[in-house]
């Protein structure tokens, strides 16, 4: 009976040390675990400079997306569509810096570059022609045109330090209209279809008040309607060899 009694005593210790080693297995375990998992949420590092050449940002596919790139005077950045078309374009050198928009099909619609002298702005139709520019000069002046479907020149503003003019063209380059206003006067110029004056308008400072001409298609005076000196109202009528009538 006391034999049997220090067998079970004996076995009672044992299990109790294998609980506790269980115990600490358990608890080892879980440390390292824990120390993982510590590890695993742990903060990335955030670098406070990155130096490079050349950077490609490509998509799941492997594609380019944007890419930034300096040589040794031009610095870059390029931004691509999933087909690899160029949609936009940032650039810098040592003369100018450009922007460039491009369309789904990679023709470019739209631009803007600014050098020493001169900043312009320009649109484009899906062929490249020009629809649209503006454009400054530096120490004054600005230009505005507008173009037509088979890029002819057909609307243009522009302004200086003394003035403005304005004019249409028609479908051939023609000049059709021409407005122009200073500080010593304004006038304005119709045109016929061979480029020729035949009416005009104007109103000057130096004359005694307007003055409205009228020329034949050979480009002849024939009527001029005009104020005098003393302020009365003349019309003159002439034949296409300046020979009043």
């Amino acid at each position: 009976m006391a034999e049997l009694q220090e067998i079970t005593n004996r076995l009672r210790k044992l299990e109790k040390q294998n609980r506790y080693m269980k115990f600490g297995g358990l608890s080892i375990a879980l440390l390292v675990v824990t120390t993982m998992l510590a590890g695993a949420v742990k903060k990335p590092e955030i670098a406070d400079e990155i130096r490079a050449r050349k950077i490609v940002l490509v998509d799941k596919q492997g594609k380019e997306r944007i890419v930034m790139e300096n040589t040794d005077n031009k610095s870059r950045i390029v931004i691509l569509d999933s087909k690899g078309k160029i949609r936009l374009g940032l650039g810098i050198n040592d003369e100018d810096s450009h922007l460039s928009l491009f369309d789904s099909t990679g023709k470019l619609r739209f631009g803007m570059i600014a050098d020493g002298k001169v900043s312009s702005l320009f649109m484009q139709d899906s062929k490249e022609k020009d629809l649209f520019s503006l454009a400054a000069k530096d120490g004054g002046g600005s230009l505005l045109s507008m173009y037509d479907s088979n890029n002819k020149n057909r609307f243009n503003l522009k302004v200086v330090e003394k003035g403005l003019s304005l004019s249409m063209n028609d479908s051939k380059g023609k000049l059709r209209l021409g407005l122009g206003a200073g500080d010593k006067g304004a006038g304005l110029s119709l045109r016929g279809s061979e480029g020729k004056t035949r009416l005009s308008l104007a109103a000057g400072d130096n004359d005694n008040g307007g003055a409205i001409t009228v020329y034949n298609k050979t480009h002849e005076k024939v009527v001029k309607i005009y104020a005098d000196e003393y302020g009365n109202g003349i019309v003159g009528a002439y034949d296409r060899k300046g020979v009043g009538r």
